[in-house]
């Protein structure tokens, strides 16, 4: 048992390894490296929620809106009280023009973490835009 206990630690340091080193890749931006490393954490550890919301993120600047719609929800799922994971889940929909997903996903950061100030911002920003946005098509 003690060896089993052993390679599961060693699993998890390695998907948390895996995660830190595409961290370092995205800095350089080599996305597919990245990419990679990414989808490797959460094979390991399936229930790595930072990885996902992470590779959800790599996904997004590769502009391919199903695998990150996928792995920012995947995240949620993981654990579903983190304002970040919404917050990242509304520039998804905001970045796809889905406003209307954009601002409940805002709000659902802020309802999760009200005295996080960069939620707050984005969602006044976003919420502004995509209010200006909308205001013409209304007046059609």
């Amino acid at each position: 048992m003690q060896d089993l206990d052993y390679a599961y630690n060693l699993d998890n340091n390695y998907a948390y390894a895996l995660k830190r080193q595409a961290e370092i890749y995205l800095e350089e931006k080599d996305v597919n490296t990245a990419c990679k490393l990414l989808n490797e954490a959460v094979r390991i550890k399936p229930k790595y929620d930072e990885a996902y919301n992470a590779l959800g993120f790599v996904y997004r600047e590769i502009n391919n809106y199903d695998s990150a719609l996928f792995c920012f929800n995947r995240a949620i799922k993981l654990d579903h009280k983190n304002s970040k994971y919404y917050c990242d889940l509304g520039d998804l929909h905001f970045d796809n023009r889905f406003f209307a997903d954009a601002v409940k996903d805002y709000d659902e950061a802020v309802k999760l973490s009200p005295t996080f100030n960069f939620i707050m911002q984005e969602k006044v920003i976003h919420t502004t835009t995509w209010q200006s946005m909308i205001k013409p098509i209304r007046n059609l």
